[in-house]
């Protein structure tokens, strides 16, 4: 049992190479024949299962022990293409492997991917991020724009490809990803029309939307039709969902694994440290002469320089940008803990503006626990109203909501030296500035950034450096390139 049950560490381990096939299959040359499948259509809980009992599940603590599977590997070239998205063509659509939606890349539990990854674009450099996975210990391959790498420069013409490649480990459960398929079995409580049409509809959600009240856009239905002859109107209805810009309830959330969080009192915190959400403007940013407004945590949008991600500059940094904003987490396998708050009114500060809306947040590199969550921000530090913090089994998760007006509070154990960006999920804000840097134990980092680990970073850099000087690569030759954060 030791021998299936131990904990593996991806970049010392060998793992067979399966080659990718129509069918896929998930494999375990290494644990023999004594194990066998147990998850079913009607049961999902159990994974894997040997003769004498012992198997992996939904209830196996998945951080230290998984089952070894095989190494799949995936080529993925990021190339321009005309794709029609929403009833009108876009010819500058960026796409993976000539396809839209992109291609698949398929993993069981317990798997190494690695995936190599081509850009031909003709005006951008590019990054690949790997959601969902935690990179443990292998922070450089997070793939994330100014942080662990350049942006790959594109290919030349008549260049032969130069592949790079980002190995990580698949965990249970990853991205929730869901596959539809026509005509399934309908074992819910829910309708299935028995014509094959279904009502999709759109609803904009209260207090996820930045529009004048008075002014939202309707709601808009259109009919999936799994046969296209048919012209029959589906009689599948509405549910009654509120429209409420919130995460699932809090008391609703409940790990099947459980786990315990040292426990902190929330009013000897240091304040200063707290993240507070806003708008600020940046002079001269992005060109000459603009004032334009930046989202933040705290006091500074991110802004990367894409020549010299923050991987790169640890052994000559000993102080690091303001336009960084980098967070020191030092707690040695202890917890970090991180409190959030989004203003409860709209409001101008000495130099920001802040805005009631809800941000969906996203930590790189861990799993949080989710200590807290509300809609009262000043809450926090009303001492006749305190928050409750829950440290038995709290939800887990890597990303959520801080509603408008509200509050998170979250921690995790800092077990992962790396920088790892926390940011919004919401594209542009994260573009604009609401992203940060946690610098977990840097000194760890540091060691751990061996000059091997840090080949493919650095062997990027004369090809960035070559693309990049040539300003005819650029979109405007005479403009300003960097528009963003960088992320």
């Amino acid at each position: 049992m030791a021998r299936s049950r131990r904990i593996i560490q991806s970049s010392q381990h060998q793992m067979a190479l399966i080659p990718q096939m129509k069918t896929f299959v998930c494999k375990y040359p290494e644990l023999g024949n004594d194990w066998k499948s147990c998850s079913t259509r009607e049961n999902r809980h159990c994974w894997l299962k040997s003769s004498d009992g012992h198997n992996f599940s939904i209830h196996t603590d998945y951080e230290t022990m998984y089952p070894p599977g095989v190494l799949r590997e995936y080529w993925l070239v990021v190339d321009n293409k005309t794709i029609n998205g929403d009833g009108i063509d876009n010819p500058y659509g960026k796409v993976f492997n000539q396809t839209y939606p992109g291609p698949w890349i398929k993993a069981c539990w317990g798997d190494l991917i690695r995936v190599h990854v081509t850009n031909k674009l003709r005006y951008n450099g590019t990054t690949v991020h790997w959601h969902g996975i935690k990179q443990n210990g292998t922070m450089e391959m997070d793939g994330v724009n100014g942080v662990t790498q350049r942006p790959i420069a594109p290919l030349p013409p008549m260049i032969p490809l130069h592949m790079s490649f980002a190995p990580f480990s698949i965990g249970i459960g990853q991205r929730y990803h869901v596959v539809l398929h026509a005509k399934p079995r309908n074992d819910t409580k829910f309708p299935a029309s028995e014509n094959g049409n279904y009502w999709i509809r759109t609803v904009a959600a209260d207090g996820c939307k930045g529009f004048e009240d008075g002014n939202e856009p309707d709601e808009r239905q259109g009919i999936l039709r799994y046969e296209p002859v048919s012209t029959e109107v589906p009689q599948t209805w509405r549910d009654n969902w509120t429209k409420d810009c919130t995460d699932e309830k809090y008391e609703n959330l409940q790990p099947i694994l459980p786990w315990s969080i040292p426990p902190v009192k929330l009013d000897e915190r240091d304040r200063s440290k707290d993240l507070e959400l806003g708008i600020e403007k940046v002079k001269d940013r992005p060109h000459a002469g603009d004032k334009f407004s930046w989202w933040a945590f705290g006091e500074r949008p991110l802004w990367l320089d894409f020549s010299k991600p923050t991987i790169t500059l640890l052994e000559e940094t000993k102080e690091w940008p303001d336009d960084y904003v980098i967070v020191p987490a030092e707690n040695r396998d202890g917890w970090v803990y991180l409190v959030i708050t989004a203003p409860s009114l709209d409001r101008i500060g000495t130099n920001k503006t802040f805005k009631s809306l809800a941000h969906p947040l996203h930590l790189h590199g861990h799993d949080f626990a989710l200590l807290a969550q509300g809609t009262n921000s000043s809450q926090i530090n009303d001492p006749n109203n305190l928050v409750t913090l829950k440290f038995d089994n709290p939800p887990r998760r890597d990303v959520a909501l801080i509603p408008a007006g509200g509050y998170l509070i979250v921690a995790f154990k800092a077990d992962n030296p790396g920088s790892w960006l926390f940011h919004c999920h919401i594209a542009w804000h994260a573009s604009s500035g609401l992203a940060l840097q946690i610098m977990e134990r840097e000194e760890d980092l540091r060691r751990m950034m061996t000059p091997e680990k840090l080949k493919q970073a650095n062997d990027g850099c004369e090809k960035w450096k070559d693309w990049y000087d040539d300003r005819k690569n650029h979109w405007n030759p005479v403009g300003v390139f960097q528009d963003d954060s960088g992320v």
